[in-house]
């Protein structure tokens, strides 16, 4: 579900810089800890009953990788750079996370 908003927000950003001038060049990388959404993301991924209430987002991430607007990456929990905002985070984590930015 995540991931289906940010490739919105990624296709939005993209087409406000396209107006401003600026060329993006595709595709543009998703980054996601969850490897299940990268699996469904894939054509041919196959999502079981569980997921059935996300049919229309999972579709339009698929649809979206499939047209080049997007890939999607896969990156370990421990490489998530986004926990700095999202996590509380121990000293030591907080400060390596940091610096990788």
């Amino acid at each position: 579900m995540a991931m289906s908003t940010s490739v919105q927000e990624v296709k939005w950003i993209k087409q406000l810089l396209g107006e401003m001038g600026c060329h993006i060049q595709l595709p543009i990388s998703v980054h996601t800890d969850n490897q299940a959404a990268q699996s469904m993301s894939r054509v041919g991924g196959v999502p079981h009953s569980r997921t059935q209430h996300i049919d229309l987002r999972h579709h339009y991430v698929r649809e979206c990788v499939e047209a080049g607007w997007v890939s999607v990456k896969w990156v370990g929990t421990s490489e998530q750079l986004a926990d700095v905002f999202t996590k509380a985070l121990g000293k030591q984590t907080f400060r390596q996370r940091c610096n990788g930015c």
